[in-house]
């Protein structure tokens, strides 16, 4: 049975505009009836019992909504990370890390010797260059995966997340890599395949900043579609259906490098369902809504997904990379 638990935009506004600190809610019972609820959290196993927060509003007949909202997604003008509810992840947490210092442990595999437990956090060891792949699970076709930023100390780190990878150890054999690069906000989508070599789909993904609390996390399906999201909201698609290994299934993981100082937490991910996010169009409405919310936020629409032409170029992220041998295909647009 779901509990539905309405607040209203007057109680919310109060939070925004200061007259509370917002400390969250707390929920109680009007009468005891000698019953009571199981609450779910965020890291149930079964996704459907999650606790989620949908938000009604009603975008104005001939006026422009106003600045900083968007869609299924509210929050304070400059402020923070939103709430969300778009549907990524739809995953559960496969390591939350909370253990004691020392190795990361046997359900990891690759370069395992990088990395280690440090305070509940996932940190690179030194300022090695290391993969690791959770090592025990081949997801499908249709696959995600996510991470969270724990702990940033410098802008000179590298992170990226693999999926699809055709080995528990390496990306040798074929895997999807998006990569991110914190000297310039910078995310790039690749693939590599032993005979192709490293492939890059689409532009840069630019001004992209990912600091301490923000979630990355990537999607990858059978028919080629592949989107990132940057805290549950969907910023690029791109299509990689031209990789060999496009349909197949493989495993994900992580790689991280030049980061010390640096901490990860909550990696998650697994099988997902074969449905691409689409882009959300607004609609008047005339249910009751968000008014006073609206008020102060303006309407982001997601660029929709579209074939985008696969470029073939130079591959370097990090000096310490090997083999160097896949790591410099050339250009080729």
């Amino acid at each position: 049975m779901e509990k539905q638990i309405a607040l209203t935009p007057a109680r919310i506004q109060e939070f925004i505009n200061g007259s509370f600190t917002n400390n969250g809610f707390i929920l109680a019972a009007d009468t005891e009836l000698d019953d009571a609820f199981t609450y779910r959290t965020s890291d149930s196993s079964n996704s459907s019992q999650r606790p989620k927060l949908v938000i009604q509003y009603t975008v104005p007949m001939g006026a422009a909504p106003h600045s900083d909202f968007r869609f299924a997604s509210f929050h304070k003008n400059g402020g923070s990370a939103p709430f969300l509810q778009s549907g990524f992840p739809a995953t559960s947490i496969l390591d939350n890390f909370n253990r004691a210092n020392g190795t990361i442990g046997s359900n990891w595999s690759g370069s395992t010797s990088s990395f280690s437990i440090s305070s509940n956090r996932l940190a690179n060891t030194g300022s090695s260059d290391g993969q690791v792949y959770w090592g025990n699970t081949s997801f499908s076709a249709n696959q995600e995966a996510y991470v969270t930023i724990a702990q940033v100390s410098n802008d000179s780190w590298n992170l990226s997340l693999m999926l699809k990878s055709q080995s528990n150890a390496s990306y040798e054999g074929g895997a999807i890599e998006v990569y991110y690069t914190a000297n310039n906000d910078t995310l790039q989508v690749w693939t590599y395949d032993p005979t192709a070599d490293w492939v890059q789909y689409g532009a840069d993904v630019s001004s992209l900043p990912l600091g301490t609390g923000d979630q990355l996390g990537v999607r990858s399906l059978v028919d080629g579609t592949l989107e990132v999201y940057k805290n549950g909201s969907l910023i690029a698609t791109r299509n990689i259906g031209s990789w060999v290994y496009a349909d197949d299934p493989g495993y994900i993981g992580l790689w991280f490098a030049n980061a010390s100082g640096q901490a990860l937490d909550d990696f998650g991910g697994g099988n997902t369902s074969s449905t691409a996010t689409n882009t959300p169009t607004p609609a008047a409405s005339a249910t009751a809504t968000n008014t006073a919310a609206a008020a102060t936020s303006t309407y982001t629409a997601t660029a929709t997904r579209t074939a985008t032409s696969v470029i073939t170029a130079t591959y370097t992220p990090t000096a310490t990379r090997t083999p160097t041998s896949v790591n410099t295909a050339t250009a080729t647009n």
